[in-house]
């Protein structure tokens, strides 16, 4: 028998089929293989004779309230969520009420847009976990209704080994007749890494003191010096920001351009403190011609994970924001379990059950191949620094990940419980589930599964 009890303001309510509960009814529950920023809540619709209790603390109450919800068969927990008075109906004269109550992953996308910038310590170092603690916490204060972020997950490993981009390219001019010696050039270089929490800095400097003599003896000569700083900081791993500074001061002497070059070098030594050299952890410098060649150029150049494990986020990012880019870097889905705890999972997980061989039980079965759908990524746009090329790696990890286009749509009778992330086999086939949606009343399971190459 199927009972429902409705928690609020620490008072239960329980209603079953022999006192008022009409119908129950539960949606299709989805794995999100394709589109991470879906993320679908499990809901449950339900039909019930209207008691005084209900009316009292759900129709009549003039303010917004959320009560906890749960389904059992018998002794057996079905389903948690929750349920608010502005969605419910009430007809009469049969006093018939439908509620729709939503799994708590409706919670993160109803109260995800809060600034995390107000909450966590340091946008620039967010994890996982402090995202989820924090819609937790403040889901609980808001709504009275507590659950908990569980999973073993892990992020992706993207291993490469790339170049950046150039830090700098320079064309030195040609000699000219130098003051001292008639033919000086001078350029001066610095370059350091360094790193700053979640933050890699890679500072080059170029100096140039350029002497111009004309062949009109009634002109003066021309002195200049020329500083050109670059910064370039790097977030998330391979997401940059470039910093181009450059300043020059034309003279009548060589000793005042020298003056100058020189303060311009003393003021960058002491602003931009010494870095740790050519390479700092996965970061190095590819030099390619040295001064004072025609032309100068300089690769950063990355190799390992290029997948952050704490993100460095913009400033109007929000929780649901990073929930999001998680979800991507990640390849996980946020699935609620039958305790209404959210569990975070890899889609790519092979630790569901299998069922075997279920062809004897299957009812009907329908193959559909489709074109490989490539997820959107422009959630990536939160994250701090220039994220081109972390889209294409994605792009190219996912194209290979969704190998299959292969989708089977069939129903059996599930004498055993199936869950998302279990595998079956059908003709000799094996399907990961990835939509499942269960009868109450029933043990036919509708289920769509992608096949397993």
């Amino acid at each position: 028998m199927y009972k429902l009890i409705i928690e609020l303001n620490d008072n239960q309510h329980q209603i079953d089929q022999n006192g008022g509960l009409l119908n129950v009814k539960l949606s299709t529950q989805k794995l999100s293989i394709t589109n991470h920023f879906l993320m679908e809540p499990l809901r449950l619709n339900i039909s019930l004779i209207a008691d005084e209790w209900l009316i009292e603390n759900l129709i009549d109450c003039e303010t917004t309230v959320y009560a906890k919800v749960k389904l059992y068969n018998d002794a057996n927990l079905l389903y948690t969520g929750y349920i608010k008075n502005d969605g419910i109906s009430l007809s009469y004269p049969d006093s018939k009420l439908d509620i729709i109550a939503y799994s708590n992953l409706q919670l993160i996308n109803e109260f995800g847009n809060l600034q995390l910038k107000d909450y966590v310590s340091n946008i620039m170092n967010v994890s996982l976990s402090d995202v989820s603690n924090i819609l937790s916490e403040y889901i609980f204060n808001k709504t009275g209704i507590g659950f908990s972020f569980i999973g073993n997950y892990q992020p992706l490993s993207l291993i490469e080994d790339i170049d950046l981009n150039i830090a700098y390219t320079v064309k030195p001019p040609p000699n000219h007749p130098g003051a001292d010696n008639g033919n000086t050039e001078t350029y001066f270089k610095k370059r350091g890494f360094k790193t700053s929490g979640n933050e890699t800095i890679y500072d080059s400097c170029v100096y140039e003191l350029m002497f111009f003599s004309p062949t009109n003896t009634d002109t003066p000569s021309i002195y200049t010096a020329k500083s050109r700083v670059i910064r370039r900081r790097f977030y998330n791993k391979i997401c940059e920001i470039v910093e181009d500074y450059s300043r020059s001061q034309t003279t009548s002497t060589y000793s005042e351009a020298k003056a100058v070059l020189d303060e311009y070098i003393a003021t960058d030594m002491a602003e931009l403190q010494p870095g740790s050299g050519s390479s700092i952890g996965n970061y190095s410098v590819m030099n390619g011609e040295e001064f004072p060649a025609v032309i100068l150029f300089m690769f950063i150049h990355y190799s390992g994970n290029v997948i952050p494990v704490t993100i460095s986020l913009n400033q109007d990012a929000t929780a649901l924001d990073a929930i999001k880019i998680f979800c991507v870097l990640f390849n996980v889905s946020i699935l609620s379990n039958e305790n209404g705890d959210l569990e975070i999972a890899n889609n790519y997980f092979s630790g569901g059950i299998s069922h075997g061989n279920v062809t004897n039980k299957c009812i009907s079965f329908k193959l559909n191949k489709g074109n490989k759908t490539i997820p959107e990524f422009d959630g990536l746009n939160k994250l701090i620094g220039d994220t081109t090329l972390l889209k294409r790696i994605l792009v190219d990890y996912y194209i290979e990940y969704i190998k299959s286009s292969v989708y089977a749509e069939f129903e059996i009778i599930a004498d055993t419980e199936i869950n998302i992330f279990d595998t079956v086999e059908i003709n000799g086939r094996t399907y990961r589930v990835v939509e499942l949606q269960r009868f109450l009343n029933s043990e036919i399971c509708k289920i769509k599964g992608i096949r397993v190459l």
